[in-house]
């Protein structure tokens, strides 16, 4: 898991995962939005494992910089799909919309 220093007002903590594969296990967040996408997924019964920050995507941007981007949280579904998300408010989603290094 990547280290975030405190903020003044930020909201962090866990909450334990009530999946039979993660049980006992605690789900970090770093944000009320994080937090609640990480409990809709727990409590989601077509999700069958969960782990918050799982690993570092590296890529180059259209202009030519080095990436290195952390996903908050990986699922496994029932149906065997797996997918690696990505929390934002609404405004930030409509301000990446905007920007020509972001494909939606």
């Amino acid at each position: 898991m990547r280290k975030i220093p405190v903020k003044q007002g930020s909201v962090r903590g866990y909450i334990p995962s009530l999946k039979p594969n993660t049980k006992g296990n605690v789900l970090n967040y770093e944000s009320q939005l994080e937090r609640d996408f990480l409990y809709l997924l727990d409590h989601d019964p077509n999700c069958i494992d969960i782990q918050n920050q799982p690993c570092h995507v590296h890529y180059t941007s259209k202009n030519n910089r080095d990436v290195k981007a952390t996903p908050d949280a990986w699922a496994i579904f029932q149906d065997g799909r797996q997918f690696l998300f990505e929390v934002k408010p609404e405004k930030k989603l409509k301000e990446l919309e905007k920007d020509e290094n972001w494909q939606v």
